[in-house]
């Protein structure tokens, strides 16, 4: 499951965050049992001119280990950095 906020959608800046997790009662991995986890996400965008805009956004920010399917680990905490032109 997710749970998500938004800040005003078309404003020249926005912000964004995003709690994901998986619960013990949702169903087992063909091959194992995974651990119940929660992952946190966050992004933001501020607008530099008309047509560009600065992006960045924090995957996992707790850097906790989880995983999705059963012996594949996700990936640690991860910051992403942008331009965006439109």
């Amino acid at each position: 499951g997710a749970l998500s906020w938004q800040g005003q959608a078309g404003a020249a800046h926005g912000a964004q965050a995003e709690i994901g997790f998986r619960g013990q009662d949702q169903a087992p991995d063909g091959a194992g049992v995974i651990q119940p986890y929660m992952i946190a996400y966050a992004n933001a965008r501020f607008s530099l001119t008309d047509h560009l805009s600065l992006t960045a956004r924090v995957e996992n920010i707790a850097n906790t280990h989880y995983e999705q399917a059963y012996g594949y680990g996700e990936p640690g905490r991860m910051v992403l950095v942008g331009l965006s032109w439109r």
